[in-house]
């Protein structure tokens, strides 16, 4: 069964995963960040308050705007992330994630359709703060997707 959800994860994220080429020549800086293997020792310093910004595609318009994430809980791991709008930034989206640990990563769905929608990973900066970075797609037509870079909010 674990086999079968990795080949379905792969599968459904394997458009996304070509973003993670690009992330060098994207707004967030730095792409040399040294990625961390989220393991059950390391999870629980996710949890709290997160922020930063993103690039994405929704319904054929494409820009930057701020996200917002929450790390509710680390076992299950869920989080809510709340998009800005990239056409507008006065408006809101609001995501409740369900994911879980997978080869150093939590991927889940984000979208609620039951299916991956969503690739976590942990970086360290250069000045040694800690960022998560997510890949993000709604699903087969591809209408909403992107990236982003949060940072944890100070005091969490």
């Amino acid at each position: 069964m674990k086999n079968c959800m990795q080949r379905t994860y792969a599968i459904a994220l394997a458009p996304v995963y070509a973003g993670i080429l690009v992330m060098g020549l994207s707004p967030f800086g730095s792409a040399d960040a040294a990625e961390i293997a989220i393991t059950q020792d390391n999870i629980s310093q996710l949890k709290g308050a997160w922020e930063g910004s993103r690039t994405g595609t929704e319904s054929k318009r494409s820009g930057t705007a701020p996200v917002t994430m929450n790390v509710l809980s680390i076992r299950p791991f869920r989080a809510k992330i709340l998009f800005y709008q990239t056409a507008a930034h006065g408006s809101t989206v609001s995501f409740g994630f369900r994911g879980e640990l997978q080869d150093g990563t939590i991927a889940g769905d984000m979208m609620g359709k039951g299916r991956p929608s969503l690739k976590l990973t942990l970086h360290r900066n250069d000045d040694g703060r800690l960022e998560l970075r997510g890949i993000y797609s709604s699903g087969p037509a591809y209408s909403f997707r992107g990236e982003f870079r949060l940072e944890k909010v100070a005091g969490e």
